[in-house]
């Protein structure tokens, strides 16, 4: 048995990158992580982790020492890395959506299409496993739209195509699984982030996560998105997966992006018109 965690990651106004990114593991990985995670939290006197805050010093974290907030980051990417047997990642490069993709302002799209890639690509997974895998989502309101896209799929009788188990909403706070989706999430964002400004450095987090074994994401850049369009244009049956090649994030072989010039003028279209 296997179970994915889902969170999210620059979904907000004015990100660069909009990131969704999946933890997999079957329950004594998840039992072991959690333990640890705990015990490491409370060595250092916190009950709750969120990487963004703990990365840069917000919310929980103001007013502690960078060395201190490293020591902890630093020691739950290792827990990370050494308990969630797989990974999936889907993000969409804003200013490509924005330029291209768009006829009115849906903010909500690209969460959308990052949720149906990360499905997509934990398709494989459990059908060679003959497993249906149960999906958890963090239940803050923000969350909700993620959870509501796999609502719909189940509605629109998918759940089997999918292979998609339980769907169910826990409490981040209370739940070291999801902290890891989440520092799995940033850690992806940043990395898409730096790229796109033109830092070529990996974070050592980063570099612990990559060690995690990737079934497959998807940068959805231009040429991506444009795949998608076509596909939604020209796919016979709403029961086919729209043929994109899969995009890796490993030790050997990250992929690598770029901002080639300033975005363009809007020449919106949206997809499956």
């Amino acid at each position: 048995m296997l179970s994915v965690y889902l969170d999210d990651s620059g979904s907000h106004d004015e990100s660069t990158v909009c990131v969704l990114a999946g933890a997999v593991s079957p329950p004594d990985r998840w039992e072991r992580l959690t333990r640890l995670w705990v015990s490491v939290l409370a060595a250092f006197g916190v009950t709750d982790f969120h990487a963004s805050d703990c990365a840069n010093g917000g919310g929980s974290f103001r007013g502690w020492a960078a060395d201190r907030r490293y020591d902890l980051y630093g020691r739950l990417a290792r827990i990370t890395r050494r308990h969630v047997a797989f990974r999936t990642w889907v993000a969409v490069f804003m200013d490509d959506y924005r330029a291209n993709f768009l006829r009115e302002k849906r903010e909500s799209l690209p969460i959308s299409i990052c949720a149906m890639g990360c499905a997509s690509r934990l398709r494989p997974l459990a059908l060679g496993r003959d497993i249906y895998i149960p999906y958890v989502f963090d239940h803050a309101p923000k969350a909700g739209r993620i959870y509501r896209v796999f609502e719909d799929l189940i509605r629109q009788g998918k759940r089997d195509f999918y292979r998609m188990g339980m769907l169910s909403k826990g409490v981040r706070v209370a739940s070291p699984p999801l902290q890891a989706a989440d520092l799995i999430a940033y850690e992806t964002h940043r990395y898409f982030s730096d790229q796109l400004a033109g830092h070529r450095h990996r974070r050592s987090a980063f570099e612990e996560i990559l060690h995690i074994k990737d079934i497959g994401g998807d940068f959805m850049g231009a040429e991506k998105l444009g795949m998608l369009v076509r596909g939604i244009r020209e796919r016979p049956s709403e029961r086919e997966l729209i043929a994109i090649p899969a995009d890796y994030l490993t030790p050997e072989n990250c992929l690598r992006v770029e901002r080639i010039s300033s975005p363009p003028s809007r020449t919106p279209a949206t997809p499956g018109e």
